[in-house]
């Protein structure tokens, strides 16, 4: 997935970078070792550190507009999971070329099901392919 970063920070000796893409905007942990620019355009692959059954909005408080979001301090990320395997390990489409591997955790869950997921920006992480 192509990203554009807005911002660059640090937040407890962890880079936060601020981010559009076609399919809305975020922020995240930058795991890549090569500091990135505001401005420039990366692909990157988004990694969460929560699974389905933690950050998933069980409430429905959410009806996002977009696949990525931003709410005050929360990420909101909307997408159907596309299939689980055996061993818990879900793929969660946002977009014909965003699909993000996330634990599934506890409950049940169903392929093509739409989920919302609730994320604090540090448990969302993006690292560069090709950086």
């Amino acid at each position: 997935m192509k990203i554009t970063i807005n911002d660059v920070f640090e937040y407890e000796e962890k880079i936060i970078v601020s981010f559009y893409s076609t399919v809305g905007a975020g922020f995240a942990k930058w795991a890549s070792s090569e500091k990135p620019s505001k401005n420039n355009s990366y692909d990157v692959e988004l990694d969460i550190e929560k699974t389905v059954s933690e950050a998933w909005d069980k409430k429905n408080s959410y009806k996002p507009k977009s696949a990525l979001m931003v709410d005050g301090t929360k990420v909101i990320v909307q997408g159907i999971l596309e299939s689980i395997d055996e061993d818990g390990m879900a793929y969660l489409r946002i977009s014909p070329d965003g699909l993000i591997m996330i634990e599934a955790g506890e409950g049940t869950f169903s392929e093509d099901e739409n989920v919302i997921l609730l994320l604090e920006y540090t448990d969302l992480k993006v690292t560069a392919l090709g950086v």
